[in-house]
């Protein structure tokens, strides 16, 4: 278990992420899920932590800056610490980027 005490933060794509258990969770890492939507946030950590790994959610808008502050807050409130940072937040537009 590489990241054993670890504790990471993970900007996510809730729709991609569900039924998903990343490879930072398997290597014992405590997880942080960061997204605006909150009720599949929650329901995502809960589902991580029943395959028992150790997982939360914080709201996070990557866009914002004081949203960035918060959820660092509160996790760093939680753990003490951030030793890793999965920013993994995106849009998907399947579209040419022309338009």
């Amino acid at each position: 278990m590489r990241l054993k005490n670890k504790v990471a933060l993970v900007t996510v794509l809730l729709r991609v992420w569900t039924g998903y258990r990343p490879p930072i969770q398997s290597e014992g890492a405590w997880c942080f899920l960061g997204d605006i939507k909150e009720d599949q946030g929650r329901a995502a950590a809960a589902e991580i932590t029943s395959q028992g790994a150790q997982a939360w959610f914080v709201r996070l808008d990557v866009t914002d800056e004081k949203s960035w502050i918060a959820a660092l807050a509160a996790l760093i409130d939680k753990r003490g610490k951030l030793d890793v940072l999965v920013n993994n937040a995106g849009i998907n537009i399947r579209q040419p980027i022309e338009r």
